[in-house]
């Protein structure tokens, strides 16, 4: 279960970054 939850953390977590990524290229273009 421990493996399940950090797999879906780390999802989480690149899904974050990824939305902050598409924000500022969106405002710089």
């Amino acid at each position: 279960m421990a493996m399940i939850d950090r797999i879906a953390l780390i999802l989480v977590i690149i899904g974050a970054v990824n939305w902050g990524c598409v924000a500022l290229f969106s405002l710089d273009l």
